[in-house]
């Protein structure tokens, strides 16, 4: 038990890489023998680039059309989803106080917090004490908490609060950690939100009900259109017309890294891949959330990256590996002299960690 929690100070020099990476000089020998000698670590993928249009409720949400009476019908239908919780705005002062601090220390902090409370009597700033003696993060906020659901708050806490009137502090609560003294600052109760608060999120639900029952009719639709355009550049296009949607186009991108932002099935992605440049995937690819249509547009072949595109990382790779080297000789050579005694002449790059645990 006691080997356990021993400590120990430990003395140190250290040798930053950094140190040495700046007095370093590549040749362009030294890159054209490490691009030569590893070029499988500069290998670029295969990568498509496509089109495509996203048969989801989001999308289709954004043309629906919501009516000012289906809104107002919907707000007296689910009032209870516009209840506020009632709110509490406080403000506290943290006195750090624990069990296994040293009894000097313990009255030290109970000093403090008698001058704390004394001071309130004396009718200071509770802010301004905050901002001087609180021991939490946002001191230099005046010990602003800001506002609070009330069901929130700790029962030992919101008990003390409950009692209070706007502008009063409770006394001091103690925790396992140090004292708290809180501040009651605002009362907000319970309400339930005007409709014209709450309107863009109820068109935004209805939009969304509303396009999840046409999420179907309007994939149809769109392959119908497909189908029926025989140019194929304008295909897509007409498809997202016919149902009121947009076109995007994606960056290239590999089959490990996938569309941004979007999640597709591996083999999905290796039919996008699998297909002949400016072809519509027959299938629509199903998402979590609705389908995608896709066109391959362009598409670039794996490769080795030249030694241009790669040079700069190559000249940082090798910096570093000659600044390790470096800077284990050195180390080596430092600890050669101190074992002949010439610790004294590292005095001033010598420094000290405490509390190691054993």
């Amino acid at each position: 038990f006691n080997f356990v929690f021993q400590k120990a100070k430990i003395a140190y020099i250290s040798f930053p890489f950094n140190k040495f990476k700046q007095k370093i000089k590549v040749s362009d020998k030294e890159i054209a023998d490490y691009y030569n000698s590893h070029k499988k670590d500069f290998v670029e993928p295969a990568k498509i680039k496509i089109r495509y249009i996203l048969i989801t409720p989001d999308e289709l949400a954004k043309v629906q059309n919501v009516t000012t009476e289906e809104m107002k019908k919907y707000y007296e239908e689910h009032k209870d989803e516009f209840k506020t919780k009632p709110m509490v705005k406080l403000r506290y002062i943290f006195i750090r106080l624990t069990k296994d601090m040293k009894e000097k220390e313990k009255q030290k902090k109970e000093k403090k917090l008698k001058k704390i409370l004394n001071l309130l009597k004396k009718g200071k700033s509770f802010s301004e004490l905050a901002k001087k003696f609180s021991e939490a993060p946002n001191s230099k906020e005046g010990g602003l908490l800001g506002w609070v659901e009330k069901d929130s708050i700790l029962p030992n806490l919101k008990k003390e609060i409950e009692s209070l009137k706007v502008g009063q502090v409770t006394k001091p609560i103690r925790t396992d950690n140090g004292i708290y003294l809180v501040k009651l600052e605002g009362v907000k109760d319970a309400y339930i939100k005007p409709f014209e608060e709450v309107k863009d999120k109820i068109r935004e639900t209805i939009a969304k009900e509303k396009a999840v029952e046409e999420l179907d009719s309007s994939l149809d639709k769109a392959l119908e259109t497909i189908f029926n355009t025989k140019d194929r550049k304008k295909a897509l296009y007409n498809a997202a017309q016919a149902i009121g949607i947009g076109v995007y186009e994606s960056k290239f991108f590999s089959l490990n890294e996938g569309i941004n932002g979007i999640f597709i099935k591996k083999e999905d992605l290796r039919s996008l891949f699998d297909l002949p440049k400016g072809k519509i995937l027959d299938t629509p690819i199903m998402l979590k959330n609705g389908y995608m249509i896709a066109q391959k547009v362009d598409e670039k072949p794996k490769r080795v990256k030249s030694l241009n595109e790669v040079r700069d990382k190559i000249i940082e790779i090798l910096k570093e590996k000659k600044a390790e080297d470096l800077a284990k000789k050195e180390a080596e050579k430092t600890l050669k002299l101190i074992k002949q005694g010439q610790e004294k002449k590292f005095k001033n790059r010598t420094r000290f960690y405490s509390g190691l645990r054993i």
